[in-house]
């Protein structure tokens, strides 16, 4: 593929869910008078809930999380342990703190699409109006198994370029090769491949043609929107790509436990089953053959393979 399409993790919410996002102003609450400590907590002035997290950070860079996070509690004073936990979890987790070290504007930005994405559930707006339907990608997402023991990001992301319809069905389009060119392109923008969520924002928008709005961090305050967030992306064209923190909650992975990314072809609230296609490659992670291909879970095993611990994201579009 010539050339790169620069990917902005900061909000790309596309048209078709801008009314559904409320709007959420990032300025400094001015006018108050600021006592900050030292163990992420919240402390009181002018009646107004205060955050800070010593996150051993810049102080220019902590400032800006501080001053995001309480704009949300400003607005949303109700919602004080949802935000605060929210943002305690997001600010700890491997793939923030990683990026923080290389784009602090990126990881802002995450960290504020983030909250406005929790706020909008609480306020009973990202629920789409979505259930009892069945939600499919546009085009067959095939089988494309993993190059390389960590290559399972990269995978993902074709098997997703190609059921958005971003590329085509041919073996060239999955071999090694294309695989090593997806990598390549990440560490061109990132210094190097570190399986991190933002990465595989940024190559799933580089082949899939900047259709993916952010990686979304899961946490216990939004977990009971995340099969919304999934069916929504489908709905909008955009195949879902999921990092599962434990697979041994995945029935057909009988009880072998790996961090792994796959996609998401389809969702039936039918039958509460949701499709995965997942590009596990025995010959070079070992495990069984099996593991690779189509499968059919339950939500119940989904969401528990992919909150098993505080570094879990879904990346989805629409």
């Amino acid at each position: 593929m010539k050339g790169i399409i620069t990917m902005n993790i900061t909000k790309k919410i596309m048209s078709t869910i801008s009314a559904l996002i409320i709007a959420t102003s990032v300025l400094p609450i001015s006018g108050m008078a600021i006592t900050y400590d030292k163990d992420c907590s919240s402390l009181e002035a002018d009646n107004i809930k205060i955050y800070h997290c010593d996150t051993n950070l810049p102080s220019v860079f902590s400032n800006e999380i501080d001053t995001i996070v309480n704009s949300y509690l400003h607005q949303f004073p109700e919602y004080r342990a949802e935000i605060i936990g929210t943002a305690d979890a997001i600010i700890s987790t491997e793939n923030f703190i990683e990026l923080s070290s290389i784009d602090t504007e990126e990881a802002v930005d995450l960290l504020d699409y983030n909250l406005e994405l929790l706020m909008s559930s609480y306020n009973e707006i990202s629920t789409y109006g979505l259930s009892n339907g069945v939600y499919y990608s546009n085009y067959t997402v095939p089988y494309v198994a993993q190059s390389e023991s960590t290559n399972c990001g990269i995978a993902a992301i074709l098997e997703a370029a190609i059921g958005n319809g971003a590329l085509s069905n041919t073996s060239s389009n999955k071999n090694s090769s294309t695989q090593t060119e997806v990598k390549n392109s990440i560490k061109e923008q990132y210094v190097t491949y570190t399986r991190q969520a933002y990465q595989i924002v940024y190559g799933a928008n580089l082949y899939s043609g900047n259709i993916y709005n952010n990686a979304i961090c899961v946490t216990s305050y939004n977990i009971n929107s995340v099969m919304n967030y999934l069916r929504n992306s489908l709905r909008n064209g955009v195949v879902p790509i999921v990092n599962l923190n434990d697979t041994a909650y995945l029935e057909y992975y009988n009880n072998s436990s790996y961090a792994h990314y796959v996609v998401i072809s389809q969702i039936n609230d039918l039958n509460g089953t949701v499709t995965i296609v997942d590009p596990f490659n025995s010959s070079v992670c070992g495990g069984s053959s099996s593991f690779g291909g189509t499968h059919t879970v339950t939500y119940d095993e989904l969401l528990g393979a992919i909150r098993n611990n505080s570094d879990s994201w879904i990346i989805v579009g629409g």
